[in-house]
């Protein structure tokens, strides 16, 4: 706001100030701006130059699917060489065509763009991030079964960072197609798994689980770097165990299950354990929790199992201590389980 009333006061001052506030991420929420700004950097196309951080944010209303949308028009003057943070979500697939589009015909290299919004996977999906592989640093993936394509991905090399949004029914999918084997260098992952309804799940042909443990498919790679795994909404004890196999060395752990519903695994059992199929805490989840220096665990009382005073029995041990956040709660549990001179 500062930088805006400079170049309002002093002509001499608008250049330096208008260099200074293109330089800082900017947040497009509406059609309207993203026409503002097409408008402007249209007056002067070495502007886009000095953009690096553009973050997409708009309400569902003004949501566009064809080559019309602002976003997508939008894009065709601000993406440059000199980008390096695409945020936000975008769900038009024009618009990562014509990303695809605009580096493919640059005699630039497009080596900064470390992160692209949120979308869809989808085929135009894909192409960018296949494009732009060289570069990520996180990766934001949504995986709907309802859409779930016949896909591979590409090597990641340099990603540290992914979250992966999806269903119950395709809980597996990131297993089944080898997604987080193409991430091997992560520092931090988070799994965000909701339910799809009743009907949706009936319509969907289910997965299989993730194979046995002794099975030499089990794990193809262990990832030493991991030292943040968060998951909510949804996590079966046979996901906890995969995770916890694959990334051995992880510093902090986070569940939140407090929105999991009693009846969901009896709709779809094949994708928890025998042991979790009733209880969303057991004696089985302690090896899990004991194991990283810092566990942070929500869940509804009413689905662990046990008591309250069972449950805090058997978190603490000499090595590490418990805290229990809103103790008056009769609905839910919140513990944070650290151990002592980490």
């Amino acid at each position: 706001m500062q930088l805006a009333r400079c170049r309002l006061v002093c002509r001499n001052w608008n250049t330096a100030a208008e260099r200074v506030m293109l330089q800082r991420p900017i947040n497009i929420q509406s059609n309207t701006q993203a026409m503002q700004l097409h408008r402007h950097l249209s007056r002067d196309k070495n502007l886009a130059r000095l953009i690096k951080h553009l973050s997409f944010n708009r309400s569902s209303i003004d949501e566009q699917r064809n080559s019309d949308d602002p976003f997508v028009q939008l894009v065709k003057v601000v993406f440059t060489s000199n980008m390096m943070i695409l945020c936000g979500r975008v769900f038009n697939s024009e618009f990562y065509k014509q990303l695809v589009a605009i580096a493919k015909s640059s005699p630039t290299q497009f080596e900064k763009l470390i992160y692209l919004p949120s979308s869809e996977f989808n085929e135009a999906y894909l192409k960018a991030l296949y494009t732009f592989r060289r570069s990520m640093r996180a990766l934001n993936l949504y995986l709907p079964s309802i859409i779930r394509p016949a896909f591979t991905l590409p090597q990641f090399d340099k990603v540290t960072s992914l979250f992966i949004r999806t269903d119950l029914v395709a809980n597996t999918l990131f297993f089944d197609r080898g997604i987080l084997d193409k991430c091997l260098h992560l520092t931090e992952l988070a799994l965000e798994i909701f339910y799809l309804g009743n009907a949706a799940a009936e319509t969907v042909q289910l997965l299989q689980r993730l194979p046995p443990a002794d099975s030499k498919n089990y794990l193809k790679h262990t990832v030493n770097s991991l030292k943040k795994l968060r998951i909510v909404r949804y996590c079966s004890l046979d996901m906890l165990s995969y995770l916890m196999r694959k990334y051995p060395k992880i510093e902090s752990l986070y569940v939140d299950v407090v929105l999991f519903r009693e009846f969901i695994p009896r709709v779809l059992p094949v994708y928890v354990s025998d042991e979790s199929q009733t209880y969303l805490f057991n004696h089985s989840l302690l090896q899990y929790l004991h194991q990283v220096p810092l566990f942070e665990y929500k869940f509804n009382i009413h689905h662990a199992g046990l008591k309250r005073e069972e449950i805090l029995r058997l978190l603490k041990t000499n090595q590490c201590t418990v805290a229990v956040v809103c103790p008056s709660s009769n609905v839910w549990m919140h513990v944070i389980v650290e151990r002592k001179n980490r």
